[in-house]
Parts: structure tokens; sequence; C-alpha cells
């Protein structure tokens, strides 16, 4: 257990809105592995997959507004006939999203960390995901997507400035561990970040400890696997007799 002195420097969390770029480096992994059992994009189709997924998060830029509804029992059938790239890109960050919350509750990941208050719990274990499988390698391959702003990502409708200013917030998520990232991520004045000044020093203690718990390790790896069974499966059905 996380030692009593360190309990007790919990402050109460500012609120704001739930979407958040935690999660993003997972993400990333998740849809290279799909886009690999496919194998239907080139590597412009591939940024602009990934740069879909990504982009559900954007609302983590102040004054930026919902772009989408959440959508609900995507298939991976649906997300392999759907055309555009980038808007398969963005119906697999829901999928993603559904296929995480199933295995969270599987696991009773959010039981097993009690000191985080629960309206930021989820924020928190998606952080915690990606401090998981954090690596150098992983983590220059998702900052190469960011090389360029994607044709779908300006149908969008979000300004060009603010793309910009978006990938750089991404790209610095993706040089450092999300304990160290956040340091410097609370201090932007530009995000919504989800965590007050006085509680990130709490977080990356937080996020250290529970990276090292051997369970919070399992379900990690148990979700990479989950979709990876999911990929064969579909690949069994509708990709064989291609």
């Amino acid at each position: 257990m996380i030692p009593n002195f360190i309990i007790n420097i919990i402050v109460f969390f500012i609120s704001i809105s739930p979407f958040t770029l935690t999660g993003a480096l997972l993400d990333v992994k998740i849809s290279e592995s799909w886009m690999q059992t496919v194998d239907k994009y080139n590597s412009k189709q591939k940024q602009e997959f990934i740069l879909g997924v990504l982009m559900n998060n954007i609302q983590f830029l102040d004054e930026i507004p919902i772009l989408r509804e959440t959508e609900k029992n995507v298939s991976l059938k649906q997300i392999f006939s759907t055309d555009d790239p980038f808007e398969a890109g963005s119906r697999f960050f829901h999928y993603i999203a559904e296929k995480r919350e199933k295995t969270l509750q599987k696991w009773g990941v959010e039981e097993m960390i009690g000191v985080i208050p629960k309206n930021h719990l989820k924020v928190f274990i998606s952080f915690l995901e990606d401090e998981v499988i954090y690596s150098k390698l992983l983590s220059g391959k998702a900052s190469s997507y960011l090389s360029g702003i994607s044709e779908g990502e300006i149908l969008t409708g979000v300004r060009v400035e603010k793309l910009a200013i978006w990938h750089g917030v991404l790209y610095k998520f993706f040089s450092e561990k999300p304990s160290s990232s956040i340091m410097s991520l609370q201090k932007d004045k530009r995000l919504n970040f989800p965590i007050s000044e006085e509680s990130v020093q709490f977080w990356k203690t937080a996020l250290i400890f529970y990276s090292q718990n051997k369970k919070i390790i399992e379900y990690v790896m148990d979700l990479q696997e989950e979709f990876e069974k999911a990929y064969e499966i579909f690949s069994l059905k509708h990709l064989n007799s291609r």
C-alpha cells in the first residue's frame, strides 16, 4: 500500500470535461496491431487512421467543443468497411473505449486503486496503462504520426493553429512516461488538465507506485491480449477468404 503520509497529501481535484489525452500511447499500440492485421492501409492512410483515433481527445485543449458523440457497439467489421481511414480511426477509438471498459470491470481495477477520487479514477487508470507500456521505441513510433496535420483533422473544422498545438501536446506526452509528462502538461495553460497543481506530485508518485503492481501489469497485458484475440477472430471470419 502507498504510505499514509503520501495519502494524507491528497487534495480535492478540479472538475473538468471528462475528455483527456490519457491512454493515447496504448491507443496507438492497439491501433497499429489492428492495421497490421487488416493490411489495407499505406503509410499516409496509417497516419490518417492514428490521427483519427487521437482526435477524439482533442477536447483536452481549451475552447475545443465535442466533435463527435460517443458511438456505441462499434464492430471491427464496421471499422473495416469504413473507407475513409481518418473516419475509421475515429470509430476505432470508440471500439477501444468499450472493450477497455469491459476489461476494467472484469479485473476490478477501480477497486485496486483506492487513493484516487472516483470522478478522476478512469483518467488516472488510462494514464497508468500508458505508464506500464511506455518504451522509447513505442513513444518514438507514436510521435512519428504527428509529422503533419492530416486532411481528416482539417475537415473537422478545428483551426489549423489549434491542430498544431494539439500535435505539440501529443508529442510532449509521447516523449516521456506519464509520471514525468504530467508535471509539464499541468502547467500548460492551453490545456484542460484534469488535476490541480497541488495534486500533480501525488499523481506522479501514485503512477510510479501502481505501475509496479503485479495485478495492474497483468491487467494491462490482458487488455492487449483481448484486442489481439478479437483481431484473430475477425481475421478468421472475414479476411482469410480474401
